[in-house]
Protein backbone atom coordinates (compact mmCIF):
# COMPACT_ATOMS: atom_id res chain seq x y z
CA UNK A 1 0.00 0.00 0.00
CA UNK A 2 2.57 2.28 1.19
CA UNK A 3 4.81 1.68 -2.60
CA UNK A 4 1.74 1.77 -4.29
CA UNK A 5 1.00 5.95 -2.64
CA UNK A 6 4.89 6.78 -3.17
CA UNK A 7 4.15 5.69 -7.04
CA UNK A 8 1.13 8.20 -7.27
CA UNK A 9 2.47 10.86 -5.47
CA UNK A 10 5.50 10.64 -7.98
CA UNK A 11 2.95 11.00 -10.67
CA UNK A 12 1.08 13.90 -9.20
CA UNK A 13 4.51 15.79 -8.86
CA UNK A 14 5.30 14.89 -12.50
CA UNK A 15 1.95 15.90 -13.59
CA UNK A 16 2.15 19.20 -11.78
CA UNK A 17 5.71 19.75 -13.02
CA UNK A 18 4.39 19.54 -16.95
CA UNK A 19 1.38 21.59 -16.22
CA UNK A 20 3.35 24.27 -14.75
CA UNK A 21 5.60 24.08 -17.68
CA UNK A 22 3.48 24.11 -20.34
CA UNK A 23 1.62 27.52 -18.64
CA UNK A 24 4.95 29.44 -18.47
CA UNK A 25 4.85 32.88 -20.29
CA UNK A 26 5.75 32.83 -24.04
CA UNK A 27 9.24 34.34 -24.45
CA UNK A 28 9.42 37.88 -25.38
CA UNK A 29 9.62 39.30 -28.66
CA UNK A 30 12.19 41.10 -29.92
CA UNK A 31 11.21 44.97 -31.25
CA UNK A 32 10.81 45.43 -35.10
CA UNK A 33 13.85 47.06 -36.51
CA UNK A 34 12.94 51.14 -37.54
CA UNK A 35 13.06 51.72 -40.83
CA UNK A 36 16.30 53.02 -41.90
CA UNK A 37 16.01 56.10 -43.98
CA UNK A 38 19.73 56.77 -45.80
CA UNK A 39 20.52 60.50 -45.22
CA UNK A 40 23.58 60.57 -47.39
CA UNK A 41 23.20 59.50 -51.44
CA UNK A 42 26.26 57.69 -52.67
CA UNK A 43 26.70 57.71 -56.47
CA UNK A 44 29.48 55.84 -57.88
CA UNK A 45 31.80 58.73 -59.79
CA UNK A 46 34.24 56.42 -61.56
CA UNK A 47 35.14 52.94 -61.44
CA UNK A 48 39.04 51.99 -62.56
CA UNK A 49 40.41 47.70 -63.22
CA UNK A 50 43.39 46.89 -61.68
CA UNK A 51 43.29 43.06 -61.22
CA UNK A 52 41.86 39.72 -59.36
CA UNK A 53 42.62 40.11 -55.27
CA UNK A 54 42.27 36.95 -53.59
CA UNK A 55 45.15 37.93 -50.76
CA UNK A 56 44.71 40.78 -48.10
CA UNK A 57 45.16 43.32 -49.69
CA UNK A 58 44.39 47.46 -48.46
CA UNK A 59 43.92 50.47 -49.85
CA UNK A 60 46.78 53.27 -49.38
CA UNK A 61 44.85 56.86 -49.32
CA UNK A 62 47.50 60.02 -49.58
CA UNK A 63 45.36 63.04 -49.98
CA UNK A 64 44.22 63.34 -53.92
CA UNK A 65 45.69 60.45 -54.98
CA UNK A 66 45.01 56.02 -54.35
CA UNK A 67 47.43 52.90 -54.20
CA UNK A 68 45.82 50.14 -54.83
CA UNK A 69 47.50 46.10 -56.04
CA UNK A 70 46.06 43.06 -57.64
CA UNK A 71 47.24 39.72 -56.66
CA UNK A 72 48.25 39.17 -60.00
CA UNK A 73 51.09 41.45 -59.25
CA UNK A 74 49.67 44.95 -60.56
CA UNK A 75 50.67 48.16 -58.45
CA UNK A 76 48.85 51.05 -59.24
CA UNK A 77 48.83 55.37 -58.20
CA UNK A 78 44.86 56.61 -59.09
CA UNK A 79 43.68 60.02 -59.50
CA UNK A 80 41.53 60.18 -56.68
CA UNK A 81 39.31 62.57 -58.50
CA UNK A 82 39.10 60.98 -61.85
CA UNK A 83 40.14 57.46 -61.34
CA UNK A 84 43.25 57.89 -64.00
CA UNK A 85 46.55 56.20 -63.82
CA UNK A 86 49.41 58.06 -62.47
CA UNK A 87 51.48 55.61 -63.03
CA UNK A 88 50.97 51.17 -63.08
CA UNK A 89 53.09 49.22 -62.73
CA UNK A 90 53.01 45.11 -62.89
CA UNK A 91 55.90 43.52 -60.40
CA UNK A 92 55.87 40.35 -62.33
CA UNK A 93 55.40 38.08 -59.40
CA UNK A 94 52.31 37.86 -56.93
CA UNK A 95 51.58 40.24 -54.28
CA UNK A 96 50.72 39.02 -51.29
CA UNK A 97 49.89 41.85 -49.04
CA UNK A 98 50.55 45.99 -49.16
CA UNK A 99 49.72 48.57 -50.15
CA UNK A 100 52.15 50.57 -47.71
CA UNK A 101 52.98 54.19 -48.22
CA UNK A 102 54.12 57.22 -47.40
CA UNK A 103 52.92 59.43 -50.87
CA UNK A 104 56.89 59.11 -51.92
CA UNK A 105 57.62 55.34 -51.60
CA UNK A 106 55.63 52.11 -52.01
CA UNK A 107 55.84 48.75 -50.89
CA UNK A 108 54.09 45.61 -51.07
CA UNK A 109 55.30 41.84 -50.35
CA UNK A 110 54.82 39.42 -52.90
CA UNK A 111 53.82 35.55 -52.59
CA UNK A 112 57.94 34.85 -52.75
CA UNK A 113 58.32 36.58 -49.51
CA UNK A 114 59.89 39.93 -50.97
CA UNK A 115 59.97 43.09 -49.93
CA UNK A 116 59.42 45.27 -52.49
CA UNK A 117 59.88 49.27 -52.92
CA UNK A 118 57.93 51.42 -55.85
CA UNK A 119 58.91 55.13 -55.98
CA UNK A 120 57.82 57.38 -59.08
CA UNK A 121 56.44 54.03 -60.66
CA UNK A 122 59.63 52.16 -60.69
CA UNK A 123 60.91 49.25 -58.59
CA UNK A 124 63.84 51.01 -56.40
CA UNK A 125 64.59 47.49 -54.77
CA UNK A 126 63.92 44.23 -52.92
CA UNK A 127 64.89 42.17 -50.04
CA UNK A 128 64.03 38.69 -49.09
CA UNK A 129 62.19 37.81 -46.06
CA UNK A 130 62.77 34.43 -44.35
CA UNK A 131 59.00 34.49 -43.60
CA UNK A 132 55.70 34.86 -45.22
CA UNK A 133 53.60 38.04 -44.32
CA UNK A 134 49.68 39.28 -44.24
CA UNK A 135 50.06 42.48 -43.11
CA UNK A 136 50.88 45.34 -45.47
CA UNK A 137 54.14 46.87 -44.79
CA UNK A 138 54.20 50.21 -43.22
CA UNK A 139 56.18 53.49 -44.49
CA UNK A 140 57.35 56.22 -42.67
CA UNK A 141 60.08 58.00 -41.07
CA UNK A 142 62.37 57.33 -44.44
CA UNK A 143 61.93 53.63 -43.78
CA UNK A 144 60.01 50.83 -44.70
CA UNK A 145 59.07 48.18 -41.71
CA UNK A 146 57.79 44.14 -42.34
CA UNK A 147 55.67 42.28 -39.66
CA UNK A 148 56.06 38.54 -40.50
CA UNK A 149 53.97 35.89 -39.82
CA UNK A 150 56.52 34.43 -37.68
CA UNK A 151 55.93 37.19 -35.61
CA UNK A 152 59.51 38.91 -36.47
CA UNK A 153 59.68 42.98 -37.25
CA UNK A 154 61.63 43.60 -39.50
CA UNK A 155 63.08 47.72 -40.51
CA UNK A 156 64.37 48.64 -43.96
CA UNK A 157 66.19 51.66 -45.35
CA UNK A 158 63.63 53.33 -47.74
CA UNK A 159 66.05 54.34 -50.28
CA UNK A 160 68.52 51.49 -50.42
CA UNK A 161 66.80 48.61 -48.81
CA UNK A 162 69.31 48.36 -46.29
CA UNK A 163 68.34 46.03 -43.70
CA UNK A 164 68.58 48.23 -40.00
CA UNK A 165 67.13 45.42 -37.59
CA UNK A 166 65.09 42.74 -36.71
CA UNK A 167 63.37 42.33 -33.61
CA UNK A 168 61.56 38.40 -33.21
CA UNK A 169 59.43 37.88 -30.55
CA UNK A 170 59.57 35.07 -28.09
CA UNK A 171 56.47 32.96 -28.39
CA UNK A 172 55.32 29.66 -29.81
CA UNK A 173 56.01 29.06 -33.80
CA UNK A 174 52.67 29.22 -35.04
CA UNK A 175 52.25 31.12 -38.15
CA UNK A 176 49.00 33.17 -38.30
CA UNK A 177 47.96 33.76 -41.59
CA UNK A 178 46.20 36.43 -40.98
CA UNK A 179 46.62 40.39 -41.29
CA UNK A 180 48.60 41.47 -38.12
CA UNK A 181 48.43 45.38 -36.30
CA UNK A 182 51.04 47.75 -37.42
CA UNK A 183 50.69 51.24 -37.95
CA UNK A 184 53.11 53.97 -36.02
CA UNK A 185 51.48 56.25 -32.99
CA UNK A 186 53.73 59.36 -32.43
CA UNK A 187 57.38 58.10 -32.16
CA UNK A 188 56.00 54.58 -31.22
CA UNK A 189 55.39 51.25 -33.62
CA UNK A 190 52.67 49.32 -32.69
CA UNK A 191 52.95 45.38 -33.76
CA UNK A 192 50.52 42.78 -33.01
CA UNK A 193 50.00 39.30 -34.21
CA UNK A 194 48.82 36.09 -32.47
CA UNK A 195 47.00 37.88 -29.30
CA UNK A 196 49.92 40.15 -28.39
CA UNK A 197 50.48 44.08 -28.88
CA UNK A 198 53.75 45.13 -28.62
CA UNK A 199 55.13 49.13 -28.13
CA UNK A 200 58.63 49.01 -30.67
CA UNK A 201 61.21 51.96 -30.94
CA UNK A 202 61.47 52.83 -34.87
CA UNK A 203 64.55 53.49 -34.92
CA UNK A 204 66.40 50.64 -32.44
CA UNK A 205 63.99 48.14 -32.84
CA UNK A 206 63.63 48.07 -28.61
CA UNK A 207 60.74 46.99 -27.51
CA UNK A 208 59.25 49.41 -25.25
CA UNK A 209 56.57 47.13 -23.82
CA UNK A 210 54.64 44.02 -24.73
CA UNK A 211 50.81 42.88 -23.53
CA UNK A 212 48.31 40.40 -24.44
CA UNK A 213 44.99 41.45 -26.51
Amino acid sequence: MGQYLFRSLGVAALAVLVSACSSTAEKPQPSPLPTFTAQVQVNKVWSAKVGEVGTPLTVAVLGQRVAVASSTGDLALLDAQSGADVWRLNLKDRIQAGVGSDGQRFAVVTQNNELIAVEAGREIWRQKLQAGTYTAPLVAGGRVFALTADRTMLAFDGASGQRLWAQQRNADPLVVRQSGVLVAVGDTLLAGNGGRLSGIHPLTGQVRWDVTI
